[in-house]
């Protein structure tokens, strides 16, 4: 097969997560959203697509059996192109994603349709998996809110090692499904998916044949050699620059304005539902930072990049009414009447899916992720380990922290 090895690419194509931790040494942390980029945009999708969705029994603990407990987990197949094989011939490769925070997997498929499109030239079958406790894979009978208790019988379930088996237990059954034991398996994703893609990969080679990973830290830990807690952002950054020259100033020059306004200005500018305060301003600072990192992160192909558009947007907006309103047009949606939800957009941010994702993000998916305002165009803000355990503790007492 054309894909039969471990294939790294550490580019800025795909993550999964829209989604940036953003540094808990900052004295009061921000939460940046975790919104798919085509609603940001306005632009839901419906939930149909080339695709057939599927549900599997899990267990709840794959490693202690005396947890008997079973939870619905969901996964699409897509297989109009998948070559069967059968006598002499070969079968068609298997490609799974292995499943990450970006909430419900009907939206996830969507988010890699370059990917799809390959898979499918090479006669490929493809997976994607919806990882434990996001979307509509929560266990308890999908009852989100006690899945969610944080306490080693509920939230305690929801690791990368279980997802792991769970991905196994899918490759297994629809192998035997498909009899399609002769199709080599390979795994992809982006950032946390891309991680997942990975560490299944190499911690079961036996089932897994390669990993396809895009825009995933795999070397993002304390003690690796060459590490730079500030490569991410410079690599945001670069991505803007190579599609609009000179963005990177732009960008500074909006958070400088927003950063230095007072809480009614930046209401009255952003047009909130809300009166002006630290909230609000908090909501509109993370709004606009964790789209312009998205749009980064999803910047393939370049031209259907909104990134040229939106820079020349800032800009104009800047030369006419200020600093401030740089990001204005980024964060509404265009042609859409009403003003700024702030507290709807809390309310999302402290969804079950959000919280999900926070605990993975203070257990075992750290992301040592700064930000210094020199070689990327966002506020400074060092990462350090001791400032996400402080803001961990507030949501999770009694977790530990292991990068």
């Amino acid at each position: 097969s054309k894909l039969q090895f471990l294939y790294f690419i550490d580019t800025h194509i795909f993550t999964m997560l829209s989604t940036i931790l953003l540094c808990a040494a900052l004295a009061a942390p921000v939460h940046v959203t975790r919104s798919r980029l085509h609603a940001r945009r306005g632009k839901i999708h419906e939930r149909t697509g080339p695709y057939v969705v599927k549900t599997i029994e899990q267990p709840l603990d794959h490693f202690n059996h005396m947890v008997d407990d079973v939870f619905v987990q969901r996964y699409l197949v897509n297989d109009s192109a998948w070559l069967a094989g059968g006598g002499a011939g070969a079968q068609g490769p298997i490609f799974v994603f292995t499943g990450a925070e970006g909430g419900n997997v009907e939206d996830t498929f969507w988010d890699f349709g370059s990917y799809s499109d390959m898979f499918m030239s090479l006669g490929g079958m493809t997976v994607y998996v919806e990882h434990r406790y996001f979307g509509e894979s929560y266990p308890y009978n999908n009852n989100k809110k006690k899945a969610i208790q944080p306490d080693a019988s509920h939230v305690g379930h929801l690791s990368i090692e279980q997802g792991e088996r769970d991905t196994l237990h899918i490759i297994n059954t629809i192998r035997t499904q498909y009899n399609a034991w002769l199709s080599p398996v390979y795994t992809f994703g982006g950032s946390l998916g891309g991680t997942l893609a990975a560490l299944i990969r190499m911690r079961y080679p036996n089932a897994v044949q390669g990993a396809v990973v895009s825009s995933s830290p795999l070397l993002g830990f304390l003690n690796e050699t060459g590490f730079d807690q500030y490569a991410w952002a410079k690599r945001v950054t670069t991505t803007y620059e190579e599609l609009s020259p000179g963005c990177g100033d732009v960008i500074r020059t909006g958070f400088s304005g927003l950063l230095n306004a007072g809480f009614a200005e930046i209401a009255d500018t952003y047009n909130t539902c809300e009166v002006g305060s630290s909230v609000v301003s908090d909501g509109v600072y993370s709004m606009a930072f964790s789209i312009l990192q998205t749009n980064a992160e999803f910047a393939y192909p370049f031209p259907v990049s909104t990134i040229p558009q939106d820079c020349k947007q800032m800009a104009a907006n800047i030369e006419k009414n200020g600093a401030l309103s740089a990001f204005v047009n980024l964060i509404m949606v265009p042609n859409k009447p009403g003003c700024l939800n702030i507290t709807a957009y809390n309310e999302a941010e402290n969804s079950p899916d959000s919280l999900m994702w926070d605990y993975l993000a203070c257990t075992e998916v750290v992301h040592p992720i700064g930000y210094n305002n020199v070689t990327d165009c966002f506020p400074p803000s060092p990462w350090s380990l001791s400032g996400l355990e402080s803001w961990c503790k507030t949501i999770y007492p009694h977790v530990r922290t292991t990068p």
